[in-house]
């Protein structure tokens, strides 16, 4: 595979497009020998700073040409950086001997004209050497994108590989485009939960989904209150006259991750970080009931018990099934140096404990299941509009080259000058440290209408992806 070194620019203003590329080696501009020492990124810096001495022997005409497009294409790249409304950007290219293609975005540069060699700005030798100092992102892209379509995954907690594990770093989500793949559901999908589990040791075994009707009942009085929508069993926790004192916030359901697990060979599968969602609902309006989540070791939850998170609901809010936030949770607790936590079967002994207090004079708390969700690599969104029906509209969530990141719907479509167009609508929305891990991972999704949670729809989940490396490209993309 042949050497290369230049600066590309693709200019699609005006409806057009035109490519502008300054080749550093073979250019009039030509890299110096021993004249670039590429450098590498420490980790949060968001820009490396490339020194790049070029040499000319081409003559004055062609070197003040040369520099002249040299600052414009640098020009172009600062504009780009500064003006999210531009659409051309700079990229660096780079390819060593043996290696495939990739880039780096480029985010401003300036060129100097040295006075080395008694060369110097005024020329008139027709020869110069001009040092050229280029700010880029702290990171290599693969050319193209690589796509991975994940179809009917249910919307609470399902979950599929992704694969990819392609680059020495995370890869770029360019695009996450979720759509539903139900027809004839009227509920829209308005909220989402996604995030992406690194794979640690084992995948094979993992559910997102925990049963309440696995746990224990430790307080209150218990009763199964029939069968909900789609198959789930219910716990009713909380029910008229809960032990002797119903106002105390107690403990009510114990779930260890051993009752969990179906083979104990699986239990490593949920090594990871989560966002755990309750879906539970009140029985009628007037209900009040706070709850909170605690998590660790121990079968009856001794202190030193970690607190999640808590919710307060109301029932003219939560009389529907609903998935509730609380917290975010470790398993394991304790971290797992040295496999200390895996060796044994120790983490089966890891459990959700849910504490709940009722506030009003009477009232149930139904609930379903918890799911959970991966923290580490999260995006959530709230005010989408995903439905089977006819004014169906995906969600975005898009990751620029620079790592700018937003996400966007799109709620049916309008006739504007008789061309069919789709309504775009904001949606609130969180990213954190949305990108793909290096080794891959797993992505779990769930989702809910305004305030009722369906258990009839289907998600569809497409990434875009973008490899990255530090330096050297490790693999060919295909």
């Amino acid at each position: 595979m042949a050497q290369y070194l230049k600066l590309v620019h693709t200019d699609t203003t005006g409806g057009g497009s035109s490519t502008t590329t300054i080749d550093l080696l073979g250019g009039t501009l030509q890299l110096r020998e021993n004249g670039w020492e590429t450098t590498d990124n420490e980790d949060g810096e968001n820009s490396i700073f490339e020194t790049i001495d070029l040499l000319s022997t081409a003559g004055d005409a062609a070197i003040l040409t040369a520099k002249a497009n040299l600052d414009e294409i640098l020009e172009i790249a600062k504009q780009y950086t500064k003006n999210n409304l531009r659409s051309d950007p700079v990229w660096l290219y780079f390819q060593a001997e043996g290696e495939a293609a990739k880039r780096a975005l480029v985010k401003s540069g300036r060129s100097v004209l040295t006075t080395e060699g008694c060369l110097g700005p005024l020329l008139g030798t027709d020869r110069t050497i001009l040092r050229v100092v280029i700010e880029r992102v702290p990171y290599w892209e693969n050319e193209d994108s690589l796509m991975t379509i994940k179809t009917n995954l249910h919307n609470l907690g399902d979950w599929a590989s992704i694969g990819h594990d392609l680059g020495t770093l995370p890869q770029r989500i360019q695009q996450l485009k979720v759509t539903s793949d139900e027809t004839g559901v009227s509920t829209d999908i308005n909220r989402v939960w996604i995030g992406i589990r690194p794979t640690y040791k084992s995948s094979g075994g993992f559910t997102a989904t925990w049963e309440c009707e696995l746990g224990w009942i430790t307080g209150g009085t218990a009763t199964a209150s029939g069968t909900a929508s789609g198959g789930y069993y219910i716990n009713n926790i909380i029910a008229d006259g809960p032990l002797d004192n119903p106002t105390l916030m107690i403990s009510r359901l114990h779930l260890p991750l051993g009752n969990i697990v179906t083979d104990y060979d699986d239990y490593e599968s949920y090594i990871g970080r989560y966002i755990v969602l309750l879906r539970c609902k009140i029985n009628a309006a007037s209900d009040e009931i706070a709850l909170q989540l605690h998590h660790g070791w121990g079968r009856y939850f001794t202190p030193g018990t970690e607190i999640a998170g808590s919710a307060f609901l109301t029932g003219s809010a939560y009389t529907d099934w609903q998935l509730v936030e609380l917290g975010e949770i470790e398993i394991p607790p304790t971290g797992n140096r040295d496999n200390f936590a895996t060796t044994g079967d120790r983490l089966l002994s890891y459990a959700l404990n849910l504490h709940a207090q009722r506030v009003s004079v009477a009232g149930n708390l139904d609930v379903d299941c918890f799911v959970l969700i991966p923290s580490e690599h999260l995006v959530t969104a709230n005010g989408a509009s995903l439905s089977g029906t006819g004014d169906v509209g995906p969600l975005y969530f898009v990751t620029e080259p620079q790592n700018n990141q937003y996400a966007v719907c799109s709620i049916g479509n309008t006739t504007h000058a008789g061309v069919l167009t789709p309504n775009m609508e904001n949606v609130e929305f969180t990213f954190h440290d949305w990108f793909y891990p290096v080794q891959g991972g797993i992505v779990v999704v769930a989702g809910q209408a305004t305030n009722s949670s369906n258990l009839n729809v289907d998600l569809d989940l497409e990434f875009t992806l973008i490899p990255r490396w530090r330096t050297y490209r490790t693999a060919t993309v295909t």
